[in-house]
């Protein structure tokens, strides 16, 4: 994840656990129960996502 601030422009988010719940939350991971395996779920990117992804290599 990346944050974008007017006087740094782009730095890494640098909590993990943070990063790994946010991509649970986008289906881009699933957990075991216990939070002790995470495993990648396979998907194109959606129409935004590409967009963004596209205006960052710009960049």
């Amino acid at each position: 994840m990346l944050t974008r601030s007017a006087s740094h422009g782009f730095r890494a988010f640098r909590d993990a656990a943070q990063i790994r719940r946010t991509m649970v939350e986008n289906r881009m991971l699933e957990r075991t129960r216990h939070e002790a395996v995470y495993t990648r779920i396979e998907a194109r990117p959606s129409a935004d996502a590409l967009a963004l992804i596209a205006a960052l290599w710009q960049v």
